[in-house]
This record gives structure tokens, C-alpha cells and sequence, in this order.
């Protein structure tokens, strides 16, 4: 079974990508303070800059493909792109 899906009983969960913005940690956490996020050098890089990953789910069970997503997308959104290489389709 390859590393992005596994099943449980009949209901098989597949881990999609949906892009990988490189953003100040502020964005989505507004009321934290820079300092807070250089406690953790391997989260900020040289610039200040995290790298989020937005993640959905695809949910195949009962001959159905149902997508739980976010609804955000980064500026390179992947997620058709991730669907296709990993052998899913909404089509």
C-alpha cells in the first residue's frame, strides 16, 4: 500500500497536497510575536518564513469519492495535479 493512503475496514483514506505557500508565521497566527517563532529554528527559516502544507483528504468508501478540503489554496495549488499522480480523479 503505498505511503499516502490506508484503509480502514472498507473505507479507504488517500492524503493529498494542495500546495506548500512560504509565508510569515503571523499570517495564520496573528497574535503571536516573531520571537515566539525563533524559540524553534527548524520551523522559521533564514527570512522569517514558514513553510504550511495544506492537506486534504479524500474519503473512498461505498463506491463514492467524497474530498474534504479547507478550501485554501496556495498560490501553486497542487491538488488536481497530487489527485492525478496519486490515481484519483473527480471526473
Amino acid at each position: 500500500m503505498p505511503d499516502h493512503q490506508i484503509t480502514i475496514g472498507n473505507v479507504e483514506l488517500i492524503s493529498l497536497n494542495d500546495g506548500m505557500p512560504i509565508r510569515s508565521p503571523m499570517m495564520p497566527f496573528p497574535d503571536t510575536a516573531i520571537e515566539q517563532w525563533r524559540e524553534f529554528p527548524g520551523l522559521v527559516d533564514s527570512n522569517d518564513q514558514v513553510r504550511s502544507r495544506y492537506g486534504t483528504v479524500a474519503v473512498r468508501s461505498g463506491g463514492k469519492l467524497i474530498i474534504v478540503d479547507t478550501g485554501l489554496q496556495a498560490d501553486d495549488g497542487t491538488l488536481l495535479n497530487d489527485m492525478k499522480a496519486k490515481g484519483e480523479s473527480i471526473l
